[in-house]
């Protein structure tokens, strides 16, 4: 770690899992009552029909944490296993759903990456340190950067201590993972943003806590809602550079939104797509993942939020796309919306119940090319020709 200071991630992760299960519960309620509400599933107290509502995760345990949490508060007090609404996920060690590449089924062209994260830092990454220097210096601040370690020359064994815009940045192949990341600054800043992130979505408090090492506090007492704000924008920066950049996001991207894809084409349809994980009577589907799935969706779809109080194309814990499939009585088409949902940090922070008079933060989007009310054919056609086809199909399924 480059800070002077020390992050007990593990523990706090721990604990963010028993909140997150219950702020998703949250989310579960709201989502039940607002479909209720167009009569796609039954009211609070009535179980879904069986097989209408499907729950798919990735097979990390904070995410199975997060689809149980979800599934708690659609069911509102029913039985999960009663309403037979449960989580599937795969046997497989990894899901290729969520991880293609890590699955092997889609390689990210790293050196198209690479040229592409370059075009958008002028040819070095070193520049972001000047177009983002009021966000790090913050950090800077928070962090009390940095110790010899991450400063030094490990090849003459010189050390010394420096700023953290004095990190060494540039454009880092994995070859084992075969994906592109950014060192330095953008990297660091964007790993402790999120940190704080969560703790102040955890509850813990902001003033009047100790300023040992280690302290049970948001960012050792040096982080206010304004400067967390402020802060994101170096943990967004990072993900619209590493992840929303095209090659990253059709390699990515592209077997999920296939997946969104043909869950609403069965909808329209009415009849079963070879391949697609959820039933075709399924009313209600939720593919439960990561931040980096929705960047990468939102890259590869062109997709953009900004939800009030958040970072533009933000990432916050349990946040969401939302396509909902509508049809036009008088005409009998199909139409295409999509949402970003979110808790309040407010909500997450005090752990408010959700309901349709105290609701999450649902931004209605555009979708590129065709607006905000989106014809079903128009969309599919939309989206076949974003796929990158090599890692799409029955062949690259996470099924049981």
């Amino acid at each position: 770690m480059v800070s002077a200071r020390h992050f007990r991630t593990s523990r706090l992760l721990r604990r963010i899992r028993c909140k997150g299960k219950v702020l998703a519960s949250h989310l579960g309620r709201y989502y039940r009552d607002l479909y209720a509400g167009q009569n796609l599933v039954p009211p609070s107290g009535a179980c879904p029909q069986r097989g209408t509502i499907f729950f798919h995760a990735d097979n990390e345990e904070r995410t199975i944490q997060t689809a149980e949490g979800l599934i708690n508060g659609f069911v509102q007090g029913l039985a999960p296993g009663d309403c037979g609404v449960i989580v599937q996920v795969t046997p497989q060690p990894v899901d290729p759903l969520f991880h293609p590449q890590k699955a092997n089924v889609c390689p990210v062209d790293t050196e198209a990456a690479t040229k592409e994260i370059l075009a958008q830092v002028g040819g070095n990454p070193v520049s972001l340190n000047e177009r983002f220097k009021e966000p790090l210096a913050i950090i800077q601040d928070v962090l009390q950067c940095c110790q010899p370690v991450a400063c030094g020359d490990p090849a003459t064994g010189v050390l010394a201590t420096c700023k953290l815009t004095g990190i060494p940045a540039t454009v880092w192949v994995d070859p084992d993972k075969k994906t592109v990341s950014l060192t330095g600054p953008v990297q660091v800043g964007s790993l402790v943003s999120e940190i704080f992130e969560l703790e102040y979505a955890q509850g813990m408090p902001i003033d009047h806590c100790a300023t040992t090492k280690g302290a049970e506090c948001v960012g050792w007492e040096q982080v206010t809602p304004e400067n967390l704000h402020a802060m994101l924008r170096i943990h967004t920066l990072d993900y619209a550079l590493t992840q929303r950049i095209p090659a990253v996001a059709k390699a990515a991207g592209s077997n999920l939104a296939w997946q969104i894809l043909g869950a609403l084409e069965q909808g329209a349809m009415g009849a079963p797509r070879p391949g697609v994980l959820p039933p075709p009577q399924s009313r209600f589907v939720a593919f439960v993942g990561h931040d980096t799935n929705l960047a990468n969706l939102g890259g590869l779809l062109g997709l953009s939020w900004h939800n009030p109080g958040f970072q533009p194309d933000d990432l916050p814990p349990a946040g969401a796309l939302a396509f909902e499939l509508h049809r036009v009585k008088t005409t009998g088409q199909y139409l295409v919306r999509a949402f970003f949902v979110t808790e309040t940090q407010e909500q997450m922070r005090d752990a408010i119940p959700l309901s349709l008079e105290h609701p999450p933060s649902r931004v209605r989007l555009s979708i590129p090319k065709c607006g905000a009310d989106c014809p079903f054919d128009i969309f599919k056609t939309l989206v076949k020709a974003a796929l990158d086809t090599r890692c799409v199909g029955p062949g690259k399924s996470s099924a049981p």
